[in-house]
């Protein structure tokens, strides 16, 4: 449990580097992973804070692999944003967190990449399209593609 709660804290020391202009974020995802002759859906919740050009999540994500098994993961999402027009930008990341199976009794680490596009449709709601690539101990790569909803909100 030690390395979870350092996970949880990593987004409070990297909170004090962004400037006093940010902006709280809390998003929604929807994603689908490829499997072998399945596709299996996956939801997150995420929430976090971005500057100009530097944002940070910590997502909970679920899946259900099968009708017995359900993946559930947390993680830290640290990501950099090209803006490139008030319309839309596009953006690379990191993921990190754990990983727990219903039919696994240890949970594992991950680490993996993303990147898409933010569409900007308002001053507080943006949507991304992505895709991701992730890796755990002792398992294959995951890939991913997903759509995000995000609110944005100035906190005082």
């Amino acid at each position: 449990m030690g390395k979870l709660k350092k996970l949880l804290f990593l987004p409070l020391i990297l909170g004090t580097l962004l400037s006093a202009e940010d902006r709280s974020l809390v998003g929604f995802e929807l994603g689908y992973t490829p499997k072998k002759d399945v596709t299996v859906p996956n939801a997150s919740f995420k929430i976090g804070a971005e500057s100009t050009n530097y944002r940070f999540f910590i997502a909970a994500s679920q899946s259900q692999i099968d009708d017995t098994i359900d993946q559930s993961s947390l993680g830290l999402e640290p990501q950099y944003m090209f803006n490139f027009s008030q319309i839309a930008s596009f953006y690379i990341g990191a993921e990190t967190g754990y990983v727990w199976r219903s039919d696994d009794s240890d949970y594992r680490g991950y680490i993996g990449g993303e990147s898409g596009l933010d569409f900007h449709l308002t001053k507080k709601f943006d949507i991304y399209l992505g895709a991701r690539v992730l890796k755990a101990k002792n398992k294959e790569s995951q890939k991913s593609g997903f759509l995000t909803f995000v609110v944005k909100y100035k906190t005082e």
